[in-house]
């Protein structure tokens, strides 16, 4: 996977607003969104799914965030990661695409 950068801040936005989370951004995206605050989105590194889960494993459990860039580009490795940590909440940020495209395991997962 292309990955932007993972590190722990507060949820800002939604229902889990002011809950501790990481975010994993991945890189890269293809909407083009006026209101995109990541226009550094196309930087990042190649990382295994085993060194991403490596590196969530390590940190306090909680909300994990996954955004973008356009984390659905890449949704077959993000649920393959998911189904890796099925014991922590996942979330997706941010990115509209069709709602047809995301698989369920994609949105709130315990």
């Amino acid at each position: 996977m292309k990955v932007n950068e993972i590190f722990d801040s507060i949820q800002g936005e939604g229902r889990y607003a002011g809950y501790p989370a990481t975010f994993v951004r991945l890189s890269g995206c293809n909407l083009a969104c006026n209101w995109c605050d990541t226009k550094y989105h196309t930087n990042g590194k190649q990382m295994t799914i085993e060194e991403i889960i490596k590196d969530l494993q390590q940190r306090k459990p909680g909300i994990i965030v996954w955004t973008g860039g356009e984390p659905t580009n890449q949704i077959k490795e993000v649920n393959e990661a998911i189904e890796h940590l099925k014991l922590r909440k996942h979330r997706a940020l941010d990115e509209k695409p069709p709602i047809e495209q995301v698989p369920y395991s994609f949105h709130d997962r315990q």
